[in-house]
């Protein structure tokens, strides 16, 4: 348990840095897991980014980027409570919905087996299969809906 609890800080600290550990609530082990392997791909996090980040924007991933000759993304989480290139501020389920929703992209990128390639691709192409996930992971009523005819 305390081995869990040490690795969960320092993935923590390594995330959002030191200082800004009392300043937020923060995510569930689940979401830095996701935001640690999504490191762990070469993909650079960034939490309240001073270019990207405005007030209408909740986050994005950016890819397809070239950098000393190398292909690179970037996978931005512009927190409600947060300003552009301020410290990470406290966590809303906006904020980890956001988490999500970018890392989603990210699957749909890495689908053909590249990464940053200037393509997303679909993972249903059966919308009966679409359907059938929506409903397993318990998206109903509009989110259901809206959900289904992403891409459209």
């Amino acid at each position: 348990m305390l081995k869990r609890l040490l690795t969960s800080a320092a993935v923590a600290c390594t995330l959002f840095g030191v200082p800004a550990l009392a300043d937020y609530i923060r995510p569930s082990d689940d979401h830095i897991r996701i935001l640690k392997a999504v490191q762990s791909k070469g993909i650079v996090v960034s939490i309240n980014d001073r270019e990207a980040c405005d007030h209408e924007t909740s986050g994005m991933y950016s890819y397809g980027h070239t950098r000393a000759g190398a292909r690179y993304a970037d996978f931005i989480v512009c927190q409600d409570n947060g300003r552009p290139g301020g410290p990470i501020a406290s966590w809303t389920e906006n904020d980890l919905d956001t988490i999500r929703h970018e890392a989603a992209h990210i699957i749909q990128d890495c689908i053909d087996g590249k990464i940053a390639n200037m393509s997303l691709d679909t993972v249903f192409d059966d919308p009966k299969k679409l359907a059938q996930f929506a409903q397993k992971a318990g998206l109903t009523g509009a989110l259901r809906t809206n959900w289904l005819f992403i891409g459209d």
